[in-house]
């Protein structure tokens, strides 16, 4: 009986470290929202992570991204250049019911799209595409390299139509 307690305190206390492990390295929250449909689905970022190691990314093979890859110096430096510069707009695109706005501010880069009614909001710590461009530079990336790099609060992505509406967010 004795032996079974100290079995079972053991399973506790590796239960507990693991779900402590799990909130230090946060939560990604995904968010659906459609006429029909209402998802809020919370992944642990660790369990992402851990699954990931699993999964190789087939990227290495693909000839695009492998010439992107030869600009990975070029745009580290880009990066780099984009923490110290001051707050500004990079790229702006105005056409008749659309828009693309392209910024920095402070130590973000984010993405507006708007077109006809939809609406997309991207917002990336510039840390974490420099993390994600070493990650990507590996012979052979895996799902959790690319998990691993990623070190965002709050909303990542922000996708918004007419009929849906989904956000993912990282806490």
């Amino acid at each position: 009986m004795l032996a079974l307690k100290k079995i079972l305190l053991g399973c506790l206390a590796v239960f507990l470290l693991f779900m402590i492990y799990a909130v230090h390295a946060g939560v990604a929250v995904v968010q659906v929202k459609a006429p029909d449909t209402r998802l809020w689905i919370p992944i642990p970022i660790a369990l992402a992570q851990l699954a990931g190691n699993f999964i190789e990314v087939p990227l290495s093979k693909q000839e695009e991204f492998r010439q992107f890859l030869q600009y990975r110096e070029p745009l580290k430096e880009v990066l780099n250049q984009l923490l110290v510069m001051p707050d500004s707009d990079l790229v702006e695109v105005r056409k008749a019911g659309e828009y693309v706005l392209v910024y920095k501010r402070g130590n973000y880069l984010l993405m507006d799209a708007y077109d006809r009614g939809e609406q997309v909001k991207v917002r990336v710590p510039i840390q974490t595409l420099g993390r994600l461009l070493v990650a990507l530079s590996k012979p052979a990336p895996d799902l959790g390299d690319l998990i691993a790099s990623l070190d965002l609060h709050g909303d990542l992505v922000y996708v918004k139509t007419r009929r849906e509406e989904v956000r993912v967010s990282v806490w």
